[in-house]
């Protein structure tokens, strides 16, 4: 079942998160940040996400789309808050599906607003993360409006620039998790895993990554395609 923004107090379980760990509830306005205790937050909140999501899910956020943020950061050459703005927005670009699965994220960005505060965070931090995961709704979300939300974007479709085994695996979770929340039942030709690649193919055809500093993913991204392209002409 999932949670609603009204009954559970997002601020709360980070206040009793941090007394856990420091003997406070709340880090002064003022006060270096708990950098490493809000990332830690964001691993336990994401951890309470729903099993079927087999896709967005503890592994997606912290092992593929934060650290291609971080990479990102660094070849942009960002340091200090802009890095620090894009690995907060990275960690809790997920968390809205604790409430629901589609347009999740204006739920995120509003747990961002509840819980990034309690670590000491102020506005000129928590409304930039706010934005940039607003960012990553691709389906008639408001978009990518300055270069940290490209940057977020491109780190959270990081997958489709990966080698072709590891792209086709995760695109193949995307599609068991679309079929357990039952997306595929207005769509149910897409099953066939051929079907998917061949949806998955029109997608990269018009998906283009934002940042230069992204290239080398564009590229892998262009030979993924062609080989989707062959795959699908080969067994239909």
């Amino acid at each position: 079942m999932k949670e609603d923004t009204q009954t559970r107090n997002f601020e709360n379980e980070a206040r009793e998160f941090l007394y856990r760990h420091t003997g406070e509830y709340q880090i002064a306005q003022g006060n270096e940040p708990a950098h490493q205790f809000a990332s830690e937050f964001a691993h336990h909140l994401l951890g309470g996400l729903d099993e079927g999501l087999t896709y967005h899910n503890i592994a997606h956020t912290f092992n593929d789309v934060t650290p291609t943020a971080r990479k990102i950061a660094d070849r942009e050459g960002w340091n200090g808050k802009k890095k620090l703005i894009l690995e907060r927005g990275a960690e809790l670009h997920d968390v809205g599906h604790l409430i629901q699965y589609d347009k999740n994220e204006p739920f995120g960005a509003e747990i961002a607003g509840q819980v990034l505060p309690v670590f000491g965070y102020g506005s000129d931090i928590i409304e930039p993360v706010q934005g940039i995961i607003l960012a990553t709704d691709i389906y008639g979300g408001r978009g990518p409006q300055n270069g940290l939300d490209e940057a977020m974007c491109d780190a959270d479709l990081g997958h489709l620039g990966l080698p072709f085994d590891e792209f086709k695996k995760r695109s193949l979770q995307f599609q068991k998790e679309q079929d357990i929340e039952g997306k595929l039942d207005e769509k149910p030709h897409l099953r066939s895993e051929v079907k998917w690649l061949a949806d998955t193919h029109a997608f990269l055809n018009g998906h283009q990554y934002h940042r230069a500093s992204m290239r080398d993913r564009q590229e892998q991204k262009e030979a993924n395609f062609e080989r989707l392209r062959r795959e699908y002409v080969n067994r239909n």
